[in-house]
């Protein structure tokens, strides 16, 4: 099941009407009972039933229904998140050296890394130098 038929789903019955879900949506008439018909053929069920002009979710259009609260809100709180790792705001670099007396350059690389970039984590590995 695609994304933007759960979205459809919650929406219609969200709204009440198709006539709402088309604002809301931003879909022509058209384009919405498309869609609709798409998910059933999908499905190979219905996920409404007509009554009058009113949809009425059929047991499976409720169980998506379900689902669909809970897919988009997982994915509303996700794609802030996202965006923050590709733009570089937040997340984790690690650092890997040999460890060396003479990284005397290191600390202040990375209060400085730290000052420009607050919620980017930094994991940092040393290796010791043994003597054979």
């Amino acid at each position: 099941m695609e994304i933007r038929y759960l979205r459809l789903i919650k929406v219609i019955v969200k709204e009440g009407s198709i006539t709402r879900a088309i604002d809301k949506l931003h879909l022509s008439q058209s384009a919405l009972s498309y869609q609709l018909k798409e998910a059933k053929v999908q499905l190979g069920t219905p996920i409404f039933y007509r009554h009058n002009k009113k949809l009425i979710l059929t047991p499976i259009g409720k169980k998506l229904y379900k689902a669909a609260n809970n897919v988009l809100k997982e994915i509303d709180s996700t794609e802030p998140e996202i965006k923050k790792l590709i733009s570089g705001e937040t997340g984790m670099i690690q650092i890997s050296t040999e460890c060396n007396t003479s990284y005397h350059w290191l600390p202040p690389v990375l209060n400085k890394f730290k000052n420009e970039f607050p919620n980017v984590g930094c994991k940092l590995y040393l290796r010791l130098l043994t003597a054979l």
